[in-house]
């Protein structure tokens, strides 16, 4: 969808209005009790786009009214709007007057104005029943409408959005086919039911995710949907209705996108789960989701379960280098101590350039040297020293090093890393002064012509200097 501001767009020539859909709802303290709505919609902020004759009507209080609601003078566009419908509850626009000055009430966001967005809905409902305009946005705008009354305390409005809900569901399965505007407006429902409501919500959840047709891609979206919103609400039976689509939901990109959810739902039994489906599954998919469910636990026993899948070596070898990944991102000394034992023990190429992509994330002095060891190692295989002196780069290795270690180098290939890393800190007057030095006095043609072309990319006097020094001929 578009995502622009108020405004008119003309595309294939139709004339769209375009309005910012409401901001998210919930995310304060509703009464008391000090219950709390948390952001039910969102990530609903797609916005909402109705199509309009590309002939504008010629009645110049529309037009007026249009004009207030595109300015953002929400007020005065919910009275002109109000007047128009009055004068002409028959014509052609009569429906969007409608839909048009409850969402201008909507956006004054007083409980007076809210409840006059909701007299107007039904207004449009009741009369106005077969326009496009009814049957669609008016739909998605009375949620929101309920939703930020349900915010004020409005049981009520509360109740109907729940009712909503149920309707959507029922409205679900007897379409053949779905649309993704519908998918979002029930996706929303539910998020705002399942915190309003819990015990209403599951069950229909439940019936969600109990629509199992491998064929339905409707059904399948809906599962998609459903999963998220169970996610977003931990608890032990949110926790156990997603490892039961985990263990038998019969589309794969379900259960992946459940697993990577369940890491945000911590526990024993979701641990076992987890471990689980590495030790059983055969889905390298589902085993990437898996470790990097378990990385989100923390704790000693997912930590050893990552380190077990990283030196198993009946394991897939892809499998193993993203077990290296997620040890990585550990901050923990005893995470660098032992990507560094594993390098030591390890014949693997392959597995050992994972070692040095994993230990460069922790980016500390430490790591860094390490790092610039092995680079400076002429026992080591050529490319896995070409990939520490970048990584070791990354890692935050000072300037003075990496420039000192540049003219201790024969091999090209590991001196191009060393310009390239350099030349990124070219705010850096160490750096800088390097790649200067290189591209004056490098007997390596293919080398000066890197170093020339990263200091191009600067705008220190200098560098224009050298350039125009080597185009007389004075740089050579």
């Amino acid at each position: 969808m578009l995502k622009i501001k108020a405004g008119i767009v003309v595309a294939a020539g139709t004339v769209v209005l375009v309005l910012w859909q409401p901001e998210a709802l919930f995310g304060q303290r509703v009464d008391g009790e000090g219950r709390q709505y948390v952001q039910a919609l969102a990530a609903y902020r797609d916005v909402v786009a109705y199509p309009v004759s590309f002939q504008e009507p010629k009645d110049s209080l529309y037009r007026a009214a249009r004009r207030a609601l595109n300015d953002g003078d929400f007020h005065r566009a919910a009275e002109l709007f109000e007047e128009y419908y009055s004068r002409n509850p028959e014509a052609g626009q009569a429906a969007q007057a409608l839909y048009y000055q409850a969402y201008a009430l909507y956006k004054g966001r007083s409980e007076e104005e809210l409840r006059e967005a909701k007299d107007r809905l039904r207004l449009l409902y009741a009369e106005h029943s077969d326009a496009t305009v009814a049957l669609k946005e008016a739909r998605a705008l009375q949620a929101y409408v309920d939703a930020a009354l349900a915010r004020m305390g409005d049981a009520g409005a509360a109740e109907e959005l729940a009712l909503r809900a149920y309707e959507l569901q029922a409205e679900a399965e007897r379409r053949e086919h779905c649309a993704s505007e519908e998918g979002e407006i029930r996706t929303a429902a539910l998020d705002a039911l399942m915190q309003m409501n819990p015990e209403q919500a599951l069950p229909i959840v439940r019936k969600v995710l109990a629509e199992r047709d491998e064929s339905d891609e409707c059904a399948i979206e809906m599962r998609r949907r459903a999963v998220f919103v169970l996610a977003r609400h931990r608890g032990d039976e949110s926790r156990d209705i997603l490892l039961d689509v985990v263990r038998n939901d019969p589309v794969r990109e379900v259960r992946v996108h459940a697993v990577h959810l369940l890491g945000g739902m911590p526990g024993e039994e979701t641990l076992a789960a987890l471990e689980g489906i590495l030790s059983d599954s055969e889905d390298l998919e589902l085993q990437r989701a898996a470790l990097a469910a378990i990385g989100h636990q923390g704790g000693e026993q997912a930590e050893r379960i990552v380190r077990d899948v990283a030196m198993r070596k009946s394991a897939p070898l892809e499998l193993r280098i993203y077990a290296l990944q997620v040890v990585g991102r550990g901050s923990a000394r005893a995470d660098a101590r032992f990507l560094r034992e594993l390098y030591r023990q390890s014949s693997e190429r392959e597995l050992r350039e994972g070692v040095i992509a994993a230990i460069a994330q922790h980016e500390d002095e430490e790591t860094a040297s390490w790092l610039l060891g092995i680079a400076m190692d002429e026992s080591e295989p050529l490319q896995l020293r070409s990939r520490a002196m970048f990584m070791a780069a990354r890692a935050g290795i000072a300037s003075a090093d990496l420039a000192a270690r540049y003219d201790q180098l024969v091999e090209a290939e590991l001196k191009e890393q060393v310009i390239l890393s350099l030349s990124r800190r070219l705010d850096d007057t160490v750096a800088l002064d390097k790649v200067l030095d290189i591209a004056r006095n490098e007997k390596d043609v293919e080398l000066r012509k890197k170093a020339i072309f990263w200091l191009s990319r600067s705008d220190d006097p200098r560098v224009a200097q050298l350039l125009v020094e080597i185009i007389e001929g004075g740089g050579d």
